[in-house]
């Protein structure tokens, strides 16, 4: 296993686990730069069609959870700190609920009547609430990921209600919260995960450094996502007949 320790004597991180992460970061701001391409009239590639940026979102939210999962069970079953810290797990809850409730703000004083209500960071707020009742058994984590999946994707079941109302993102309970108990179910696995020489020093340089602030990243650059559309876009980014469009972009089918 690959351990990083931060100059801000901060524990010890997972090198894999940055680098998990950063990979989703990285594929999250491309979807979000062709987005914008796409509604300021940059970019003729239609990211509503396209099977690539059909499926990217999906691949990109996925992979979030599934990390987020393998950073709850590895810090609940790692030795070094012997105990789950209640006290960590709150302050990142915290800081989950205050991105969103500042997600949610801004979107909503930029565009009124498409506000997100239930995007990425509540959902994942939600998903971790939830999986914390069962960090002990990751083999119950990992069932539960498969009949979540099963519910879903043979059964077409959300739990979410889907939004009634047009919204600039929405992230449903289901699949996704199976996607962050799967990685809790997997994280006994993560010494496993090696990445090639070149893979990791590029991951030191720039994927580990993504990873380690997502969440930073993703609040800088959300904002401005929409702030630039409000001032850029020339098509109008959030018709209400493009709402089935982006629903389906980011809800896996």
């Amino acid at each position: 296993m690959i351990i990083a320790t931060e100059k801000n004597n901060s524990p010890a991180r997972l090198e894999t686990l940055d680098t998990l992460r950063g990979v989703a970061v990285l594929l999250m701001l491309i979807h979000h730069l062709f987005y914008f391409l796409f509604f300021a009239d940059v970019s003729s590639l239609n990211i509503f069609t396209l099977p690539f940026f059909v499926f990217l979102p999906k691949l990109t939210t996925a992979l979030f959870f599934l990390v987020s999962g393998l950073s709850l069970g590895n810090a609940y079953s790692n030795p070094s700190a012997k105990v789950f810290s209640a006290k960590q797990f709150l302050k990142r809850q915290l800081t989950l609920g205050i991105g969103a409730g500042a997600i949610s703000l801004v979107s909503h004083a930029l565009f009124p009547h498409l506000f997100i209500y239930f995007g990425t960071l509540h959902c994942l707020l939600l998903s971790s609430c939830i999986a914390t009742a069962f960090l002990n058994s990751k083999r119950i984590c990992f069932f539960f990921s498969l009949a979540i999946f099963i519910l879903y994707y043979a059964f077409n079941f959300t739990l979410t209600p889907l939004p009634t109302s047009d919204t600039l993102d929405f992230v449903p309970l289901f699949p996704y919260a199976g996607y962050l108990f799967l990685g809790i179910g997997l994280s006994s696995a993560l010494p496993l995960i090696r990445f090639p020489r070149p893979t990791a020093q590029v991951s030191q340089k720039l994927l580990s450094f993504l990873g380690r602030h997502a969440l930073v990243i993703y609040m800088a650059h959300y904002p401005l996502l929409l702030l630039c559309l409000k001032l850029f876009a020339k098509r109008p980014p959030f018709a209400k007949s493009a709402l089935g469009f982006w629903v389906q972009a980011v809800i896996p089918t």
